[in-house]
């Protein structure tokens, strides 16, 4: 397989997975979680379509975006939380 039908092929599977990882992410159970991920890149890897080293660069990606995804929802939501507090402190009456 050529340099670039790999290229697209690794492109399309990652849109695949972000698409469907978004529309399933309430349906999983917790204990299943990342499998359709680890099922599709070894199909894949199976199938000849990516090396187990691409596979496994997807997957490192997929969980560094995925850990940062959740420490930007963690100071987003502090951050509320400050201001929240500073509303109801401003709000608060004075002596």
């Amino acid at each position: 397989m050529s340099s670039k039908k790999r290229i697209a092929a690794v492109a399309i599977t990652i849109a695949a997975l972000t698409a469907g990882s978004t529309g399933i992410a309430s349906a999983h159970d917790g204990a299943n979680k990342g499998l359709v991920k680890a099922t599709v890149l070894a199909d894949l890897v199976k199938a000849g379509t990516i090396t187990q080293v691409q596979a496994d660069a997807i997957s490192k990606k997929f969980d560094e975006v995925r850990a940062a995804k959740q420490a930007e929802r963690a100071a987003k939501k502090t951050e509320r939380a400050a201001k929240k507090a500073e509303r109801a402190a401003s709000k608060a009456p004075r002596p």
